[in-house]
């Protein structure tokens, strides 16, 4: 084909309207409809993520709510500090926090964490994301029946940064959840 026939296809090709629908609709799967999957499905990855974070939060309260010998000059942790099995520590507050991000105690290496980002790369700063504090009383008084009662709670608090795929594509800034729970320091 010389160049004045790949020239007059061109010409033809662009007066022709029969696969103007076909093109359109291409152009708006790819432009419109496809970043609009992604963003469900990186949602629901996020609430997926968010869901796993708070249970397991929620577990290491549990946890450490029975954990008997603790009280308010004598509590689980200061400044976050403590570290879990993964590091070779055995402490109440390391267990919990493994239990926070590995579903279990006393992981072993080989284990990965529940959430991306506390991976075993950087495992030390990690465990610092999971705090523990208490027990100390509530941040309001409960009260029964006119009464006060005295009682002692402790709380888990861990801060995850969600990696996301589709945000930082879109230049959107990272997402960080910050799970809490308390529960009532029973320590039998």
């Amino acid at each position: 084909m010389s160049n004045i026939g790949a020239m007059q296809f061109i010409r033809r090709l662009s007066r022709s309207e029969s696969g103007t629908a076909t093109v359109e609709f291409a152009l708006f799967v790819f432009l419109i409809l496809m970043p609009f999957l992604f963003g469900i499905f990186d949602i629901g990855r996020a609430l997926e993520q968010h869901h796993v974070v708070t249970k397991s939060v929620r577990d290491a309260a549990r946890y450490i709510a029975r954990v008997p010998g603790y009280d308010e000059l004598t509590p689980f942790e200061v400044n976050c500090a403590e570290t879990g099995a993964m590091v070779g520590a055995t402490t109440p507050a390391g267990d919990a926090k493994d239990l926070a991000m590995y579903g279990r105690m006393n992981p072993v290496s080989t284990e990965s964490p529940l959430m991306p980002a506390w991976d075993a790369a950087n495992i030390s700063t990690a465990y610092q994301t999971v705090c523990i504090t208490g027990p100390v009383p509530p941040a309001s008084p409960v009260v029964v029946d006119g009464v006060t009662l005295d009682i002692n709670v402790v709380k888990v608090t861990a801060i995850v940064p969600y990696e996301d795929v589709l945000l930082q594509a879109f230049g959107i800034g990272a997402i960080i959840f910050t799970v809490s729970h308390e529960e009532r320091y029973i320590g039998e």
